[in-house]
């Protein structure tokens, strides 16, 4: 991947710290947005995995949007009623299934305390996002690693 907007600072740090993101996907009716945890390697590559949190039974609906059509967007956002710290990420790119590996799970357990006691097991079912674009917009031209790590202790 060649995008410039992947190598910045800025957008290394959100996309190895930041807690949750939305998923948008195609369905058969439409776009599917839900909101999800997620673990980025450093390499371009993002984690989703399937895991024990309360879910409908049965296969969920990503697993099976992205397999009749791999493309899909991720959003990283903060709000804040202070407008000056607004700031959205975009990420684009393919979503494949597959089993989630040792790597990725020991990333997630990593990243979220809560997996102590939810189950996240390697071979579960996950998804791996190959990023393909990706853009960052704030409403200060000079979002820094210094301004993520103040924004992320207000929502942690």
């Amino acid at each position: 991947m060649s995008d410039s907007t992947l190598a910045q600072p800025a957008v290394q740090s959100l996309l190895g710290q930041w807690p949750v993101a939305t998923l948008s996907t195609f369905g058969t009716h439409g776009i599917d947005t839900v909101p999800v945890v997620f673990w980025y390697n450093g390499a371009g590559q993002l984690f989703i995995p399937h895991d024990g949190k309360p879910k409908r039974q049965g296969r969920l609906q990503r697993f099976r949007n992205l397999e009749a059509d791999p493309r899909c967007t991720l959003l990283f956002q903060h709000y804040s009623a202070d407008w000056r710290q607004l700031w959205w990420l975009r990420v684009r790119g393919t979503g494949v299934t597959q089993s989630l590996g040792e790597g990725p799970a020991e990333g997630l357990r990593a990243k979220y305390p809560q997996y102590a006691h939810t189950e996240l097991t390697p071979g579960n079912e996950a998804v791996r996002v190959e990023i393909r674009a990706a853009r960052l917009w704030s409403a200060t031209s000079d979002l820094d690693v210094d301004d993520i790590g103040r924004m992320l202790e207000c929502v942690t």
